[in-house]
């Protein structure tokens, strides 16, 4: 899978990736992004299959937020070895 990128800025949620394309994958699980809209409101979706994860960004005032939804794959747990603390990940299968 090629990387993609999605660019915003406040006042401009567009609903393409940097490239111009609106999907990148296989076609069976492509990474898509969607535009969504509440009543005034509107926000972006990036429906990324293979690693079942979503990211939603909006725009709140002046400012962009995001919110990421995943599955929970590792779990890090924080080791210490002779005073140098490690990272070791651990697969999980939960919904986060």
């Amino acid at each position: 899978m090629n990387q993609k990128i999605y660019r915003a800025k406040a006042g401009l949620l567009p609903a393409e990736f940097h490239d111009g394309t609106r999907q990148t994958g296989p076609s069976d699980c492509a990474a898509k992004i969607y535009r969504r809209q509440k009543g005034p409101q509107v926000h972006i979706e990036i429906k990324i299959c293979y690693i079942s994860t979503t990211i939603i960004i909006r725009q709140v005032g002046e400012f962009l937020t995001f919110h990421v939804k995943t599955m929970e794959i590792f779990q890090v747990i924080h080791v210490n070895i002779g005073g140098n603390t490690v990272n070791v990940s651990k697969q999980r299968d939960k919904l986060m």
